[in-house]
């Protein structure tokens, strides 16, 4: 695991917690993702394959509800939670194949004093495991209520939507469902609209194809790399975005019509590539 910096608990108003976020430093922010660990806490719905090529076949699909798919429901041996009640009690909850102990240095409590950060707080994670660390009797108390929850299979992976809070939340991110606004429900639903939106595009998507006449008629060109965006909120149509390589007669990001692509492939790029209009 890697120490996260800004590890963070979040309260509601009656005192619960709500959620807690590990807290990440530069390398794990860019280089590590959640996806292993959902693989093995979480139920696996349909592929994004799957569902992509049924939609390339205009089958109905079932798209699946991401309250669902990132819901912990699988609790191996690596889940653990333990608590230790001294003079200062402690709680860690995390996820790894060694005891949570052997972590207890990436997991080290901040020191001095900080503007805004918790000194009775710390959290790591990398791409296969986490871990959140407590101190204090309000805390302890707060994350055995919240691990009793996610036994019970009341919490969630909650990067996606867990956003409007006062302050910046990172690293691996865990919510009780059951302690969601109507305004953190509001972001699920937009998530899960992007996310569906998302699917459609790349079903439509033909940007090998053009990436492969680009190649064919100006080989001799950094002809840049494509990718596929929607006209407008209808998903009216398909437009490519564009990264041309230098001397390239085409402005970044376009975006294009695959028409214009195919004919100005064919000219071998010799006039300026004209960009799509966009519906507001």
């Amino acid at each position: 695991m890697r120490q996260g910096f800004d590890a963070h608990l979040v309260f509601d108003e009656q005192d619960r917690l709500v959620a807690f976020a590990t807290g990440s430093d530069a390398c794990s922010e860019h280089e590590c993702g959640s996806k292993s660990l959902q693989s093995a806490l979480c139920k696996q719905p349909t592929s994004d394959a799957a569902i992509i090529a049924a939609l390339k076949r205009n089958e109905p699909v079932r798209y699946p509800s991401l309250l669902e798919t990132k819901c912990i429901t699988k609790f191996p041996p690596q889940l653990q939670f333990d608590v230790s009640r001294g003079s200062v009690p402690e709680a860690v909850l995390g996820f790894a194949d060694n005891p949570l102990s052997d972590y207890y240095n990436e997991l080290r409590f901040p020191s001095g004093s900080f503007s805004g950060i918790d000194i009775n707080v710390a959290g790591a994670w990398d791409d296969c495991s986490f871990a959140i660390r407590v101190r204090t009797e309000r805390y302890v108390n707060a994350l055995t209520e919240f691990h009793d929850a996610l036994r019970a299979g009341k919490v969630l992976f909650a990067g996606l939507f867990l956003k409007n809070r006062a302050r910046h939340l990172a690293g691996v991110i865990l919510a009780n469902s059951e302690y969601l606004t109507g305004e953190d429900l509001a972001e699920v639903e937009r998530a899960q609209q992007k996310y569906e939106s998302k699917l459609r595009l790349k079903a439509r998507d033909e940007s090998g194809y053009l990436m492969q006449q680009l190649g064919q008629h100006m080989n001799t060109l950094l002809v840049g790399f494509l990718w596929p965006v929607w006209a407008d909120d209808e998903e009216s149509e398909v437009l490519y975005a564009f990264n041309p390589g230098s001397g390239v007669k085409a402005a970044y990001y376009g975006p294009y019509r695959k028409e214009d692509i195919l004919a100005w492939a064919e000219a071998k790029g010799s006039y300026d590539l004209p960009r799509a209009r966009r519906a507001k």
